[in-house]
């Protein structure tokens, strides 16, 4: 990831803190082009997979950033206290528990 973000393989703290702090950075870190829009993400080479053994992490929900229409709506989610979240919007957080 740290080398399909900055091309090379060592970062300075700095750099690591924000490898993947935003939808654009995430995208590029994995390597994730327009190239899979319209994908399914439950099938293929390219899937999403639940892995984690906790049953219940704290979500956080808010309005999306960077767009003009629907902000009020809760459209982004991520856990709690995660160091690879933007934090732009936590004004607006809910706090709310599910199962992943």
């Amino acid at each position: 990831m740290i080398h399909n973000r900055y091309g090379r393989n060592t970062v300075s703290a700095g750099e690591y803190a924000n490898l993947s702090n935003g939808p654009a950075k995430l995208c590029n870190a994995m390597d994730i082009t327009r190239a899979q829009n319209g994908t399914d993400l439950f099938a293929g080479d390219f899937h999403v997979e639940n892995d984690l053994e906790e049953p219940e992490l704290p979500v956080l929900s808010s309005g999306r950033t960077g767009i003009r229409r629907g902000t009020s709506l809760q459209w982004r989610f991520y856990l709690k206290d995660n160091p690879w979240v933007s934090k732009k919007g936590i004004a607006r957080e809910s706090e709310r528990s599910r199962k992943l």
